[in-house]
């Protein structure tokens, strides 16, 4: 960590999720400019027995994504809210059922009680078979 700490930019080379056969070099610190796209390639072999890259151009996948990391830092809340504006437009959700689904989406409940805190989201709870069940909805929705 301390070389990759001294680093001004650095750069992986991962498989890509989709496509056993196609490699990704990707950016993975660059406190020097914005980071530049994901470059694609493939290992092909050549008459000669030497392989060689073929690079195919630009693929829509971050070092992040390559390595199974979450949103960085401070893009995670912005995230959740337009999920959860998303999922509650057209009325009152079940909680539960928010959280579960957010989750699918790589989006944490902590993440998800702030998002609700932005967008000045309601809880309400109702008893429903004998049980109680808190429902989130947006002001002035139905």
């Amino acid at each position: 960590m301390a070389i990759l700490g001294a680093m001004r930019t650095a750069f992986l080379v991962a498989r890509h999720p989709d496509d056993a056969e196609l490699r990704v070099f990707a950016c993975t610190k660059n406190n020097l400019a914005v980071y530049p796209p994901s470059l694609g390639f493939r290992i092909v072999a050549t008459g000669e027995g030497l392989p060689r890259l073929a690079w195919i151009g630009p693929v829509e996948r971050t070092a992040d994504d390559l390595v199974g990391v979450g949103p960085r830092r401070g893009e995670s809340v912005p995230r959740a809210i337009r999920f959860l504006e998303a999922q509650l437009e057209s009325g009152w959700k079940e909680r539960q059922g928010l959280l579960e689904q957010a989750v699918r989406e790589g989006i944490s409940f902590r993440t998800l009680e702030r998002a609700k805190a932005e967008l000045h989201a309601l809880s309400q709870q109702r008893r429903e078979q004998g049980k109680n069940v808190w429902y989130w909805g947006l002001p002035g929705r139905s």
